[in-house]
């Protein structure tokens, strides 16, 4: 039934592609009766008249009927044979073929009985939302739907070092004879006695009848199976079998055996992901017709009940199938060892159970037992170490940097601490300071870096008139723009957009460092002129709870362990002495944060970034003698002086990070 759609349309449910995972899911919506008097936008570039794949799966019997498909099934076989062992029966499976294009023109007649439009382009957009709707839009119009779904082929990033891009790849000839040469109630799944060619391959026989079968070479591998080199392997496995043939049809494809995520899927309420794109691929086979059909009635029972589907369900065949394709990317030569023994070695409705991943673990462990354990120990243990390596990696430097200086300051001394830290200060402490005039033209200044210089002398120098004026005041002044500063720099770093609980993160952190050495504080604090006398055992209560308030943070960003790893990093440094512990804050997270904030807005070098630096970072540490010329030389009257280095630079980049958060 066509729709005549108007200029502005609303379509209830929005199809994009119409590949296996979506075909499914159509025709049993409509089987729930889903597709009464609603509108159907379906957006596939290909008119699906052409029988350009094999859909084969293995499924008991009555549940080809449960699932409406029995009008699909073509050919059905009740035995396998693997290679050039005996028959086995499939026991309580049968194995069914359709072809794609049986699938095609049912889903066709289907929507010709609905409210339908459809649209023979590429959908290459971005589905957003606008209110409760989405907008698809395409090269000269945008369409509205309230549900979609989104079955186009996803994209895949590089692999980490554990995960694994392998492909599928076969070519097959769909054949005649003669005379009569198949049992046409036995399918090979796969036969091991054709070349490896430095991977995974076998041969595939699916006999339609006595006269007519396919055969289709397929590999497992990095490599792509060519045309030329699967045809010669055809030829030559035919005439071992010494069979005479007329070639009817071919068939080619690529299936993609990854393990990874893909990067392109969005996960918005009434956006569905089906196919390959919704996981219903399994990494180690290329089986999907059985999972896609799962899946749509999943789909269709969360659009009855309105319970979200979990397209990305992780299990522990997940890890399984990893395991498998590290043996078969690593040692593509024992792939043939492993399936064979696999099949031989167990009950084929086991093994097919278990790829169905509905094994219970006890026949788990007895299928484990059949295979070349030794293998899957080798790449266990090396993706075990990958992901404890990437564990620790992602442990922040300031952490790693805590716990160091608590080694060197038990085992060495506080001597090589305070070395160890002005080494830090030289080499990013105060260069990652030092780089404001880069960006301070582009956001402040369109002048000249003499104006620039003068300009940040001048705010420098009010914050000591400050001081000098009321050092109470100063002191205050410094704690509040130092917690706004650090704690922009951290959710800048971390992706956390909230300019309020920065501030308080930043207080929180400051707070605790300082309470938490309270004594230390109150003399620095002294030597800045500022009478302040403090309990000190009511204080050190205030600091074991200031830390412990840290849980609050975990409310709000329950996911983000960066806090976690933020308020542990405060843990240790109590047990540090104050001024290295500030150091190690500021040198480990604080400079780390807003160097690689830098470096990445900057596009430069690390090595560019500090030779930039280097003549004000030579500025600033020539003008820390001149202390000296005016007061007694002690770490208030040090701090200070970076109250004074420090305004300037907050005030500088307050307004960049803003622009950097955008």
């Amino acid at each position: 039934m066509k729709y005549n759609y108007p200029n502005t349309a609303i379509f209830d449910y929005t199809f994009l592609g119409l590949g296996c995972g979506n075909s499914l899911l159509l025709l049993e919506m409509e089987r729930n009766g889903l597709l009464t008097d609603k509108t159907i936008l379906i957006i596939e570039p290909t008119n699906k008249a052409v029988n350009d794949k094999t859909f084969c799966f293995w499924l008991k019997p009555h549940l080809i009927v449960e699932y409406g498909i029995v009008d699909l099934i073509e050919k059905e076989w009740s035995k396998v044979c693997i290679g050039n062992e005996h028959n086995q029966t499939l026991g309580i499976y049968k194995y069914y073929h359709i072809p794609s294009l049986s699938l095609y023109n049912k889903v066709k007649n289907t929507i010709c009985n609905y409210k339908s439009v459809t649209i023979h382009e590429s959908y290459i957009g971005n589905l957003y939302k606008t209110g409760d709707l989405f907008v698809v839009g395409m090269q000269n119009h945008e369409f509205y739907s309230r549900f979609v779904f989104d079955n186009r082929p996803p994209t895949y990033s590089e692999p980490n070092k554990n995960e694994t891009q392998l492909f599928q790849s076969f070519y097959g000839w769909e054949i005649k004879t003669v005379n009569k040469k198949f049992d046409s109630d036995v399918f090979t799944m796969m036969d091991f006695e054709i070349p490896q060619d430095g991977s995974t391959q076998f041969m595939y026989v699916l006999p339609y009848d006595e006269k007519r079968a396919l055969f289709e070479i397929t590999r497992f591998g990095e490599k792509i199976l060519e045309r030329e080199e699967a045809e010669r392997s055809l030829h030559v496995y035919l005439s071992s079998k010494e069979i005479d043939f007329s070639v009817v049809e071919t068939e080619r494809g690529v299936i993609r055996m990854f393990d990874s995520n893909p990067i392109d899927m969005q996960c918005e309420t009434n956006l569905y992901n089906t196919g390959e794109r919704g996981g219903s691929l399994k990494p180690s086979t290329g089986y999907s017709f059985i999972r896609s059909l799962e899946h749509a009635r999943e789909i269709t029972s969360d659009l009855m009940v309105n319970n979200k589907v979990n397209n990305n369900k992780q299990t522990r065949f997940s890890y399984y199938d990893r395991l498998l394709l590290q043996v078969l990317k690593t040692q593509p030569l024992h792939g043939k060892e492993v399936f064979r023994r696999l099949f031989t070695n167990n009950k084929v409705e086991n093994v097919l159970r278990f790829l169905d991943e509905k094994s219970t673990r006890r026949e788990e462990i007895k299928i484990f037992k059949s295979l070349p354990i030794k293998l899957f120990i080798v790449v266990a243990i090396k993706d075990v170490s990958w992901m404890l390596w990437n564990k620790l990696v992602q442990i922040p430097f300031v952490i790693w940097m805590s716990l160091f200086t608590l080694l060197s300051y038990s085992l060495v001394g506080i001597s090589f601490v305070y070395v160890f830290l002005l080494l830090g200060m030289v080499l990013i402490g105060i260069p990652h300071g030092a780089l404001d005039h880069l960006y301070s033209k582009d956001y402040q200044f369109r002048r000249n870096l003499t104006f620039h210089i003068i300009k940040y002398v001048g705010l420098g120098l009010l914050v000591l008139l400050l001081f000098w004026m009321s050092p109470l005041v100063g002191l205050i002044f410094f704690l509040l723009y130092s917690s706004w500063h650090f704690g922009e720099a951290d959710f800048l770093h971390w992706k956390i957009k909230n300019n309020l609980f920065s501030f308080v993160w930043g207080m929180y952190f400051l707070g605790g460092l300082l309470i938490s050495h309270f004594n230390e504080s109150q003399l620095v604090i002294r030597e800045m002129f500022v009478n302040l006398t403090l309990d000190e055992s009511f204080s050190n209560l205030i600091g074991n709870i200031w830390i412990l308030v840290g849980g609050f943070f975990f409310l709000f960003w329950k996911q983000n362990r960066c806090i976690f790893y933020g308020v542990l990093t405060l843990i240790l440094l109590k047990f540090l002495p104050l001024i290295p512990a500030f150091a190690v804050f500021f040198i480990g997270q604080h400079s780390i944060h807003g160097w690689t904030s830098l470096r990445s807005s900057l596009k430069e070098t690390n090595l560019n970034l500090w030779l930039k630096a280097l003549p004000f970072s030579i500025g600033a540490i020539l003008l820390l003698p001149l202390i000296s010329v005016f007061s007694v030389l002690n770490w208030g009257q040090i701090f200070i002086f970076f109250a004074s280095l420090s305004f300037p630079h907050v005030f500088f980049t307050s307004k960049v990070l803003k622009n950097w958060q955008k």
